[in-house]
């Protein structure tokens, strides 16, 4: 058997992001409505208001255009 040798950076971010596409399949999409709090200074979300919405699960081909539309696209990410 050989030695192990561990996965450069690019594969690892390869499975992440593969991974994450497949629980786009899995987990449900929801959401919870925000309030202030003023303790924090941030928005919060509140219990008990989940509300199921469209599921958009995500293919192949936003599997292998994930790191370029990171890259050049990420002013969109805000």
């Amino acid at each position: 058997m050989g030695k192990f040798k561990f996965p450069t950076a690019y594969t690892i971010l390869f499975i992440l992001i593969a991974l994450v596409a497949v629980m786009t399949w899995i987990v449900p999409a929801g959401k919870y409505q925000m309030a202030m709090n003023a303790t924090l200074g941030k928005e919060v979300p509140v219990a008990g208001t989940y509300a199921p919405v469209d599921a958009h699960p995500q293919g192949i081909t936003a599997v292998l255009l994930a790191p370029i539309d990171g890259l050049y696209n990420h002013e969109t990410y805000t």
